[in-house]
C-alpha cells in the first residue's frame, strides 16, 4: 500500500519539477496567466509523455505492487491525457506566440504522437474511450483498411520513441531553455531517463533473457483449438511464480525471428513450466506448430492475480469463460497440493462439452479435493444435461446457495472475454459481494 502511494504521488505531482523550475528560471516570461497557462498545459503533456516510456518498460518495482493490467490501464489512460494536455498547450501556444520553426516542430510531434496512438489504442485494446460512438466508428474504419497483425501493431508502437525525439528537439529549441542552462540540462535528464528505460526494454532485457532459455518438452493437443506447451529451463530458472501469474513467452516463428506474446501460467509452481493457449489470434494460430526441443525465451513472472495473495480469503469461488481457465488450472493443481480441504466453486462457461479442456487434471484434482465443485454452464448445446445459457448474476448466486459458500470470507476470481468479467463484477456487486474480494487482471495485448 505505502508503495502504491508513493509512486501515485510523485507521477501525479512530477510536472510540479519542471514548471517551478521553469517559473524560477524565467519569471519575467510568465507574467501573462496566459502564457503561464500554456506553460503548465505543455509542461504536463511533457512529462507524462516522458513517463510514458517508464511504465512500457514493465519496471518490476512498478508492476509488483500494482499488477500488470492496472499499470497498462494507466499507461493508456495516462498517455491520452497528456496529449489532450499537449493539444491545449499547442493551440494556446500559436495563438499566443505565433507560428514558427519551434511551434511547427512541436506540431509534427504531436501529430505523430495522435496517429500512432490512436492507431494503436483503437486496434490493440478494448480502451476506455471506445465506450464512445465516435471512436467506435473510428476503431471499425481503421479495421476496414487493413487488419493489423499483433507485430504490425507493435511496430508501429515503437514509433512514438521517434515523435519523442522530435519532441525533445522542439523543447531544447524554446526560449526558456536557450536562455537557461538549467531548464536545458533538464530537459536532458528527462529524455536521457526516458530514453534508457526504452533501450533497456527493447534491446538489452532481451539479452539477458538468454539467461531464461527454456526448450519445449511436450505438444498436448487438448482440443481442436486449444494447445498445451510444456518446457524446462536450460540455464536460470525463471523466478519462481505464485498460481495464478503470467510471463512473456518468445517464440521463434517460421521466419526465425522471435516473437514476444503474453501467456497465462497454467502449471503449478511445483511443476515444470507450461502454457495453454487457443488458437485466436495472429500467433495463437500457429501454436499447435511447435515443435519439442524448440527454444522458449521467459520474462516474468507477472501479476497478482492468486488466491495466494488473499491469505484472509477461507473459500473461493472461480468463475471462468472459455479459455480463461489457463490460471484457474494454475491455482486449483496448486490447491490440490497444499490446500486439498479448501471450498471451492468452479463456474465454467463454455459452448460445448468440447471445449473443456484437461480433462484427466480435472479429474485427479477432484478426487484429491473433496469440497470442489466444477459446474459447467453451456451455451449452445440445448441438449446438454446441465446449467444452460449464460454467467449472469441469477446463475451465480443460485449455485453460490446450492455450494453453500459463505460470501463473507470468500473470495472470487474471475477470467475470460470481457464481457463476461464486466458483467460478472457487475453481477457480484449487485450481490454485495465487496470490492476488494473480487478479483480479476484485464487484458488485451
Amino acid at each position: 500500500m505505502i508503495k502504491k502511494i508513493l509512486f501515485k504521488t510523485f507521477y501525479f505531482i512530477s510536472p510540479v519539477i519542471l514548471i517551478l523550475s521553469l517559473l524560477l528560471t524565467n519569471p519575467d516570461q510568465y507574467s501573462d496567466p496566459l502564457i503561464m497557462m500554456t506553460m503548465m498545459m505543455g509542461a504536463l503533456g511533457y512529462t507524462w509523455i516522458s513517463l510514458q516510456f517508464v511504465l512500457s518498460a514493465r519496471p518490476k518495482f512498478i508492476e509488483i505492487p500494482f499488477g500488470m493490467d492496472k499499470i497498462y490501464r494507466f499507461h493508456g489512460i495516462m498517455a491520452v491525457v497528456a496529449i489532450l494536455f499537449a493539444i491545449v498547450h499547442a493551440i494556446v501556444n500559436e495563438q499566443v506566440i505565433g507560428e514558427s520553426i519551434i511551434t511547427t516542430i512541436g506540431t509534427l510531434a504531436l501529430i505523430l504522437f495522435v496517429l500512432i496512438s490512436l492507431l494503436t489504442m483503437l486496434s490493440m485494446t478494448p480502451s476506455f474511450i471506445l465506450k464512445y460512438r465516435p471512436f467506435k466508428w473510428l476503431k471499425k474504419t481503421i479495421e476496414s483498411w487493413k487488419k493489423f497483425t499483433y507485430e504490425q501493431l507493435r511496430f508501429i508502437h515503437n514509433f512514438t520513441i521517434v515523435a519523442f525525439v522530435v519532441l525533445n528537439i522542439h523543447v531544447l529549441l524554446t526560449p526558456s531553455a536557450r536562455n537557461s542552462i538549467f531548464i536545458t540540462v533538464l530537459y536532458i535528464v528527462y529524455f536521457v531517463v526516458s530514453i534508457s528505460f526504452y533501450l533497456y526494454h527493447k534491446f538489452i532485457k532481451p539479452v539477458h533473457l538468454k539467461n531464461n532459455k527454456y526448450l519445449v518438452t511436450d505438444v498436448i493437443k487438448e482440443n481442436d483449438a486449444v494447445w498445451s506447451i510444456k518446457m524446462q529451463s536450460t540455464k536460470k530458472q525463471l523466478k519462481k511464480h505464485i498460481p495464478g501469474q503470467f510471463a512473456f513467452f518468445s517464440f521463434k516463428n517460421e521466419k526465425n525471428k522471435i516473437l514476444e506474446h503474453p501467456f497465462s501460467i497454467s502449471s503449478s509452481p511445483d511443476d515444470d513450466l507450461s502454457i495453454t493457449v487457443k488458437e485466436l489470434g495472429d500467433f495463437t494460430k500457429t501454436i499447435g506448430q511447435i515443435k519439442v526441443n524448440d527454444p522458449v525465451f521467459v520474462e516474468g513472472p507477472f501479476g497478482v492475480f492468486s488466491y495466494i495473495a488473499h491469505p484472509e480469503e477461507l473459500e473461493t469461488v472461480f468463475i471462468v469463460g472459455g479459455i480463461g481457465i489457463t490460471p484457474i488450472m494454475s491455482m486449483l493443481k496448486y490447491m490440490s497440493k497444499h490446500d486439498p480441504n479448501r471450498k471451492v466453486l468452479l463456474i465454467w462457461g463454455m459452448n460445448t462439452m468440447a471445449d473443456q479442456v484437461a480433462k484427466e487434471m480435472f479429474k485427479e484434482i477432484a478426487a484429491k479435493m473433496k469440497n470442489l465443485t466444477i459446474i459447467p454452464v453451456i451455451s449452445k448445446d440445448n441438449t446438454y444435461d446441465g446449467e444452460k445459457g449464460y454467467i449472469n448474476q441469477k446463475m451465480i448466486q443460485k449455485l453460490v446457495d446450492k455450494v453453500q459458500i459463505n460470501q463473507s470470507v470468500a473470495g472470487y476470481y474471475i477470467c475470460g472475454p470481457s464481457i463476461l468479467m464486466n458483467l460478472c463484477i457487475d453481477a457480484l456487486s449487485a450481490m454485495g459481494i465487496r470490492k476488494k474480494r473480487v478479483h480479476f487482471e484485464k487484458f488485451a495485448l
